[in-house]
């Protein structure tokens, strides 16, 4: 058998494909992976080692070189000369380098380009009214960042000065950047500076809402109302509260709490922000706390408003 056919391959097939077979044959052979059978694992593994390096050095191969005599018989002496060469050539043979060498070189097929770097990331605080995070207002910033010089490109004039870019391929653009108001992070993808021999990397917008004077936010999507109480002192004789409040949407809203409590958190569903998963369309919940004007927070009880 000669060393193509060991390695299942025909002398017209590529190198790349060859030593692809190489590598799948010597995986299924290691004898790390065949400790149950590791002699015979062993002996086929070096036997496929041989035929690849034969092939890939252009080595003549001893299993096809046997001759017969005049007679039509096979000059034994001729193989067992063979065979005492093809052990010869294993006694030096690293089998662990040139199966990771191998590895290493089909690993690589295909891309003999080296992979290019990024550039770095552009991290972007946007500060937001709550009212456009409320109402997922689309928003669009502006700024610049480096991207091919649109002269060069579309130029043929290699050699000839350019004005626009000074030769340096890149000019500083105003780029546009949009996005709506309930996304928390915004990953817009190799959008940030161009190099050469670099990839852009990424354009990170992280959403911050700005302080509100009534409204907190808790727990992500939940909003907290502080309805500021400028007359407490009957309360606890209140059986009912009315309340007015124009939420974040510009509508108008009257709530009865009946049996009013100072601090307590009352759940009205569905008026928080809206969810960042489109999977989940509804809102978080708004709690109403009622407290006084001096605004002492202890909000560790809920209700309902029914």
């Amino acid at each position: 058998m000669d060393d193509y056919s060991i390695l299942g391959v025909k002398r017209t097939d590529s190198i790349e494909f060859i030593t692809k077979k190489y590598k799948k044959l010597a995986l299924k052979w290691h004898p790390d992976r065949n400790r149950q059978n590791k002699d015979f694992a062993e002996e086929k593994f070096k036997t496929i080692s041989a035929a690849y390096n034969n092939i890939v050095n252009k080595k003549s191969n001893p299993f096809h070189t046997f001759t017969s005599s005049p007679n039509g018989e096979f000059n034994f002496g001729n193989l067992f000369t063979k065979i005492n060469e093809f052990k010869d050539y294993f006694k030096d043979v690293n089998y662990e380098e040139l199966l990771l060498n191998v590895i290493e070189k089909v690993n690589t097929f295909g891309d003999h380009k080296p992979k290019k770097t990024k550039t770095d990331n552009l991290y972007i605080n946007a500060n937001l009214e709550l009212f456009d995070i409320y109402n997922n207002v689309k928003k669009t910033i502006y700024i610049d960042r480096l991207r091919k010089c649109s002269k060069c490109v579309k130029s043929d004039d290699y050699g000839v000065k350019c004005n626009t870019c000074n030769n340096t391929k890149y000019i500083n653009i105003s780029i546009p950047l949009s996005f709506y108001g309930k996304s928390k992070t915004i990953i817009l993808d190799q959008q940030s500076d161009y190099s050469v021999n670099k990839k852009a990397g990424d354009i990170v917008i992280n959403i911050n809402p700005k302080e509100n004077d009534n409204y907190q936010i808790i727990n992500n999507y939940d909003l907290l109302y502080y309805y500021l109480m400028h007359n407490i002192d009957d309360i606890n004789d209140t059986k009912s509260l009315d309340i007015t409040l124009k939420h974040l949407d510009n509508k108008t809203y009257k709530f009865t709490i009946y049996n009013p409590v100072l601090y307590y958190k009352y759940k009205i569903e569905n008026m928080g922000l809206l969810y960042n998963d489109e999977s989940f369309p509804d809102r978080g919940n708004l709690f109403i706390v009622l407290t006084p004007s001096f605004k002492t927070v202890n909000t560790s009880i809920e209700k309902n408003i029914i």
